[in-house]
């Protein structure tokens, strides 16, 4: 690009805009790209003191208590949380529940929102709850222990015994799954416990053919799984970019002056 002497000032702010234009569109394309997340329901605004987001692990136990590392859609066994979990609140004063899932590990439960059958939508994409084994029902919006007034965290009390019968006869897609617990406020989550599992298909819905394991998880893995942090580099780029265009036209501004005194 030529400039003429009167208008330099206004040609060198042209190249600049185009040159952050370089750097800026492609970054807000890639934000409009993004997956969209789900949009919870409408209702309460749940207080930011009580958003916890993951805090701790699910433990798989036999209907004795020993630690189970693996199975088969038969295999009947507890999901334990931590000793004292609880909800910030219980489900006659304060209207919050427990949900189960079993959902893809590069989901985010904390994105996950409930209904009577469980994640919603339900039973897509590889998203289920988990099966009260006895009866062979979903494991979702469950109640919390009342508290004798409203206000006070709620104990989350045990959890039946379950299994992958169920999800066995209803084709399931075999994958790498996370299986958890959350506490929910109409609907929303607020915190959760989970653990990563693997689990195959069922061969014709037998449930014996199902198999699943905990696998050996590395710090690499975990931070695959976790939400895309590509908005937070996006608007770092956009601001990067402002802040080189007001530090430019400073300068040149400057420097203009500058020539102006001397001459």
């Amino acid at each position: 690009m030529n400039c003429r002497p009167n208008t330099r000032s206004m040609c060198l702010t042209g190249l600049l805009v185009a040159a952050v234009s370089l750097l800026v569109v492609p970054a807000l394309v890639a934000l409009a790209a993004s997956p969209a997340t789900t949009v919870p329901p409408s209702g309460p605004t749940i207080p930011a003191d009580q958003v916890a987001g993951r805090v701790g692990d699910v433990v798989l136990q036999d209907t004795t208590g020993h630690v189970l590392r693996e199975g088969d859609g038969n295999t009947v066994f507890l999901v334990h949380l931590p000793d004292g979990a609880t909800c910030p609140g219980d489900s006659a004063n304060d209207q919050w529940r427990w949900n189960s899932f079993l959902i893809p590990v590069n989901e985010d439960p904390m994105q996950m929102i409930y209904s009577s059958t469980g994640p919603e939508p339900p039973w897509t994409s590889g998203r289920y709850p988990l099966f009260e084994n006895a009866k062979q029902m979903p494991m979702a919006t469950q109640f919390l222990r009342r508290n004798p007034a409203p206000g006070s965290p709620a104990l989350i009390g045990a959890i039946p015994q379950t299994s992958f019968i169920v999800i066995a006869q209803n084709q399931f897609p075999g994958g790498h799954y996370r299986l958890g617990v959350a506490c929910t406020y109409f609907n929303q989550t607020t915190q959760f416990w989970d653990v990563q599992i693997d689990l195959t298909v069922a061969v014709d819905g037998h449930p014996e053919s199902l198999t699943w394991s905990l696998p050996t998880v590395t710090p690499e893995q975990v931070a695959a799984s976790k939400p895309s942090s590509s908005k937070s580099w996006v608007l770092f780029v956009v601001f990067g970019a402002a802040v080189l265009v007001l530090f430019l036209l400073w300068r040149h501004r400057v420097a203009g002056n500058l020539k102006k005194k001397e001459s």
